[in-house]
């Protein structure tokens, strides 16, 4: 009887090799066209969002002002890029309809091809795309640019691995000067020999595209709206701080945690990413690491979910890029069976939108879900177990487990 169960234990885990990426694209995509059926077909929610980056093109074409509210056209303001005016105008020439389903579905590829193109087994992309299933569900569902953005520095990580310097210049430029958060992928540059050349291409790709809006608008007015950008930045990240009793759905970070459970109004955030930035430093100091592949994914998890939790402007929907970080520390687990491990893993899922308002009372998401900003914990643990594990940890047998795999 006991050989029996292990012959088809055996059959159904040779399935699941065979056809687990299959079964894992399928539930990502699947999600994702489920968030925007129900976004423009069903018009459940709004899509804001796509609203705000389409008038940015037309905005940028105009010379108007691209950080001025503009409550006819859209609520909130904008507060990405300039470069940004030319990546959504492919979509902004259709109706709203057609542009923010194509914006979607290209977000949600660009984002599968970059973790498809990882150097990891099928297995372990199938776990990635698992675990960031239901945040990739969420981000589309808000038409966010975080899907894109999160694509952007998993490319520039593997073209860095690929010695490719130019285009991962290329993409960091792209990403900072869209949205700032893409600035982390300038860490990758201690993952090269080649410093000195990948700073040159760098400043070019900077100087470059800095420039490119100007093709739809003049140097006067893309000169102008660069410190227009960085005052909104700035306007943005205090009214963060400020808005414990406002907006429960910003500031869903660590300092957020803080803040509004004990009612700390004003925490400056540099006293939580000060304290993280000397983690990040000391894991450059273990340079016999950097060899192992395991080590590189490590960093870049860590990036990732850093990148979120020590984030006063993270939403909901800015998770996609943390659950993506998630994804690469559960693939450098070397027990994945281990009760820390799986429990990290639950209660990230626990926390997301879905299970939240779908599954647990309301009673409970609006009292202590949003007020408290839960979402952030179980990302700040694993932040904290990576922090461990990169110090400490020699990954040369990670490297090998996975390498076998």
């Amino acid at each position: 009887m006991k050989e029996k169960f292990e012959l088809q234990l055996t059959k159904l885990q040779k399935i699941i090799e065979k056809y687990g990426l299959i079964f894992a694209v399928l539930i990502w995509f699947g999600l994702g066209i489920r968030a925007i059926i129900i976004e423009l077909i069903l018009h459940v929610n709004s899509i804001n969002n796509y609203l705000i980056y389409k008038n940015v093109y037309f905005h940028l074409i105009n010379q108007q002002n691209l950080y001025a509210f503009y409550p006819n056209q859209y609520e909130d303001c904008n507060h990405y890029g300039p470069l940004f005016g030319l990546i959504i105008a492919p979509f902004a020439l259709f109706s709203d309809f057609w542009g923010c389903l194509f914006w979607c579905l290209f977000s949600m590829f660009f984002l599968y091809k970059a973790i498809s193109s990882l150097a990891l087994p099928d297995k372990y992309k199938v776990a990635i795309l698992l675990i960031s299933a239901i945040e990739l569900q969420t981000a589309i569902h808000q038409t966010q640019f975080n899907v894109i953005l999160t694509g952007l520095i998993l490319l520039s990580f593997i073209l860095i691995q690929k010695d490719k310097l130019f285009l991962a210049a290329l993409i960091i430029a792209i990403g900072t000067l869209t949205k700032l958060y893409g600035i982390v992928g300038i860490f990758f540059i201690f993952f090269t020999e080649k410093k000195i050349k990948f700073i040159v291409y760098l400043f070019c790709c900077f100087i470059i595209l800095s420039l490119v809006p100007i093709l739809l608008s003049s140097f006067d007015f893309i000169n102008h709206t660069y410190f227009d950008w960085a005052k909104s930045l700035l306007k943005k990240n205090s009214l963060n701080i400020n808005m414990l009793d406002a907006d429960y759905w910003q500031d869903i970070s660590l300092m957020g945690i803080v803040r509004r459970l004990f009612n700390i109004k004003n925490l400056e955030n540099l006293y939580f990413q000060i304290p993280a930035a000397l983690f990040y430093l000391l894991a450059l100091l273990r340079k016999s690491q950097f060899q192992y592949l395991s080590y590189r994914v490590a960093i870049l998890s860590f990036l990732l979910i850093g990148l979120v939790v020590f984030n006063s402007s993270s939403e909901t929907a800015t998770y996609i890029i943390a659950s993506i970080g998630v994804g690469l520390w559960y693939v450098l687990q070397e027990d994945k069976k281990s009760y820390p491990v799986i429990l990290l893993i639950i209660l990230s899922f626990l926390v997301s939108n879905f299970v939240t308002y779908y599954i647990l009372p309301n009673e409970f998401s609006e009292n202590y879900y949003c007020q408290y900003s839960i979402k952030a914990i179980p990302y700040f643990l694993i932040w904290v177990s990576l922090c461990f594990q990169i110090i400490s940890k020699d990954f040369k047998s990670v490297n090998l487990a996975i390498q076998s795999n």
